[in-house]
């Protein structure tokens, strides 16, 4: 029997968004039999959810469907199926919109599953709220990252979004968070939760204009545009079958994003500072400035007095360091860059709900990129798609479409480039560099021994500030990298650096670095030596051979074939 594949969603939000509810609602979509556990659930002000937790659901993606039932003279009964989708063209009014989605004569039915009966397995990484963590950022996100050490991939990150404002410490959380782990703005989604479905009325504009602008400030937030969102009711007690039928197909749609999606290797993940972090080392990184600035003075005033050889040594020790640690660098470069890892180039989102007052119209959608795309991939629901050009091995990507009715439509694309294109030209440099500095190293090491020969005696306060202009140029190397692998980050993390004062915090930090200078000094990283050949050509002409073709979905009139047409398979 095949394993199903498996996708990891990462869910984030503030304390009572609703994070553990969805998850719930989630298993109660696989499987409408199944029993809301009650003690996993918030209530009040308080999270229920204190650590990272993992829930898993097996699906294989069915839409769901409402039946009026109305008895005959014989008894029977005959069924008429509902499509919620057309409730806003039959009810103008919103009143009679709002007795229409809590009609009680009717049934919930699942329908036929998403591209047959292929299973797929989700697993829902649940997470603390995101201002339950007074103001603790990294531990917050330590803690989350710790629990994933046994995951190879993320597919998908959501963010549950109340329906109160956003608050400031909110905002800043989510905001920090996109900033420290810029690799998932490409695979970022919100879902707004305990919406009222009878909001949702075209008549409501006050409702409508204050989701544009929480959806606004999202995106300023997280500096990124079209990211895909979704509104849903978390009403584990909804009897309606309608409203049920809502939050049953928004669940599959959120779901269907995760096999959309490119992952991202939380084995090649690295992480930006924190804003607390960056000011530690900044702090650390004028002291070292500063100490180097003075001890170069001194060391130059003892050279006069001593000899020129000793100036010479400690410019070559000084060399010799900088050196080592710029080919540490080059080949943790390299080790990250150096693989067919896709990076998103561009996406665009078309969005529409239901409205009477939106007509079917023709619609074009286009992005240029920058390098030549690598992967591309296309979700179009109730979308046709008249004409499309460019995509994979081109510069860019074009297509003309229209809805195929009256009904919510979707088309999504996005397209994808290999990272060691992108970055051709830093490897090229990188890879010089790799054959360079070993070199450089080697006569900086023969000139020091040379030097080393020459001198008779050293005295000793000259060789202490040596080795202490070593120290501080190594801990000052340390404090100015803009990132950090993941290990490293935990380990900052756990020798509790960022949760004391400013003074106590810059000692930790340093200590951290000291205690590891050998470690750090003698890393290394795995580099494949494929220099020698050139790299690959990104011309326009040349299509990447053995990448998965575009999937795009095609509407047709029959509902069915098109909720089967919308299935977006997972092309890894």
């Amino acid at each position: 029997m095949t394993t199903p594949p498996t996708y990891n969603i990462l869910i984030l939000g503030e304390t009572q968004a609703g994070k553990s509810t969805f998850i719930e609602a989630t298993k109660r979509y696989a499987d409408p039999k199944y029993k809301i556990d009650k003690t996993v659930v918030g209530g009040g002000v308080f999270s229920h959810t204190s650590t990272v937790r993992s829930s898993e659901v097996t699906t294989n993606l069915p839409s769901y469907y409402v039946f009026k039932t109305s008895p005959n003279p014989d008894g029977d009964k005959e069924t008429f199926p509902v499509d919620y989708g057309s409730f806003i063209d039959q009810t103008e009014d919103e009143d009679d919109y709002e007795d229409a989605i809590n009609d009680r004569k009717c049934e919930l039915s699942q329908g036929e599953a998403t591209g047959g009966q292929v299973e797929r397995r989700f697993n829902l990484i649940d997470t603390p709220g995101l201002n339950d963590t007074n103001n603790f950022d990294e531990i917050h996100v330590s803690s989350i990252f710790k629990a994933l050490k046994n995951i190879q991939d993320i597919h998908l990150v959501l963010i549950a979004v109340s329906n109160s404002p956003l608050a400031d410490g909110v905002k800043h959380a989510i905001g920090c968070y996109v900033d420290m782990l810029p690799n998932f703005k490409g695979i970022l989604a919100f879902v707004h939760t305990h919406i009222k479905y009878k909001s949702l009325h075209p008549s409501n504009e006050r409702f409508a204009d204050a989701m544009e602008e929480k959806k606004r400030i999202l995106s300023d937030v997280t500096k990124t545009k079209n990211v895909p969102s979704f509104m849903i009711d978390c009403d584990l007690n909804y009897p309606r079958p309608i409203q049920a039928c809502i939050t049953h197909n928004t669940i599959r749609g959120i779901l269907s994003l995760a096999p959309f999606n490119q992952p991202i290797s939380v084995a090649t993940l690295t992480m930006n500072k924190t804003p607390k972090m960056v000011d530690v080392d900044m702090f650390l990184k004028e002291k070292y400035e500063t100490v180097i600035k003075a001890r170069g003075k001194v060391l130059k005033d003892k050279d006069r007095e001593q000899s020129e050889v000793l100036s010479t040594i400690g410019k070559l020790k000084a060399s010799i360091c900088e050196k080592e640690q710029e080919l540490e660098d080059v080949r943790r470069q390299l080790s990250l860059h150096q693989s067919d890892e896709m990076v998103l180039l561009a996406q665009e989102l078309f969005q529409q709900d239901w409205s009477p007052k939106k007509i079917v119209k023709k619609r074009s959608m286009k992005f240029n990129c920058d390098y030549q795309i690598d992967h591309h991939d296309v979700r179009a629901y109730n979308i046709e798609i008249t004409n499309e050009i460019g995509g994979k091995g081109y510069f860019f990507w074009k297509a003309e479409y229209r809805r195929a009715r009256y009904q919510h439509g979707i088309l999504h694309a996005k397209s994808y480039v290999k990272k060691r294109k992108m970055f051709e030209k830093e490897i090229q440099t990188w890879g010089s560099a790799i054959y360079r500095l070993p070199g450089e190293i080697e006569d900086d090491q023969r000139d020091l021994e040379k030097y080393e020969k020459e001198k008779e005696e050293h005295q000793k306060a000259i060789q202490v500030l040596l080795d202490e202009l070593e120290m501080n140029q190594y801990l000052l190397n340390q404090v100015s990298k803009k990132e950090l692998e993941v290990e490293i980050f935990h380990e900052l993390v756990d020798t509790k650096a960022y949760i004391g004062t400013q003074v106590e915090n810059l000692k930790v930090v340093e200590k951290y670095y000291l205690d590891n200078r050998e470690r750090f000094k003698n890393q290394s990283y795995e580099t494949e030596r494929v220099f020698a050949a050139p790299l690959e050509t990104t011309s326009r002409s040349i299509a990447d051979e053995g990448a998965t073709p575009t999937v795009v979905a095609d509407d047709t009139e029959n509902a069915k074939d098109a909720e089967d047409a919308e299935d977006v398979k997972d092309m890894h």
